[in-house]
């Protein structure tokens, strides 16, 4: 299969390296969170965007370590990002919610249908960021020497 060997070097550790470190304190701003009290779903969004972002920038640094920069990684790994935020932003909010051992929720029905109903633009956002991202960087790669010293 694809394992690592003299005609594939083993991928730089490094960026993956970074990732678990923003990762590990992702989770502690995420456990300082937990512990207060609040129902605004601005926390959640920003925590489920920035976890959102982290997992598929850390799909899009294997597949490019495995198999090279494709046209396509790019904008499916933005995709990726967006699919995320509605599952990981649901799972906090009930998670908030256990934790805390209300007699009610701590977010309304209307709160969680908000964010449901966010997916599309997420979704859509998500693609257009990395299809941007993809041009950004063509056109980065593509500059001729001749235009680098302008």
């Amino acid at each position: 299969m694809n394992q690592i060997g003299p005609d594939r070097p083993l991928p730089n550790p490094q960026p993956l390296r970074r990732m678990r470190i923003l990762g590990i304190l992702l989770g502690g701003c995420l456990f300082l969170w937990l512990q207060f009290e609040g129902s605004s779903e601005l926390w959640v969004l920003l925590f489920s965007t920035a976890i959102s972002v982290l997992t598929a920038t850390q799909v899009w640094l294997r597949l490019t370590s495995r198999f090279g920069m494709k046209v396509y990684w790019l904008p499916l790994t933005g995709f990726l990002a967006g699919l995320l935020i509605t599952p990981a932003a649901l799972l906090m909010m009930a998670m908030k919610t256990g934790l805390h051992g209300h007699q009610g929720p701590d977010f309304s029905g209307e709160q969680i249908l908000a964010i449901v109903r966010g997916t599309p633009a997420w979704l859509i956002s998500g693609l257009l960021v990395g299809i941007g991202l993809q041009l950004f960087f063509k056109a980065k790669s593509s500059q001729s020497p001749r235009n680098k010293q302008l």
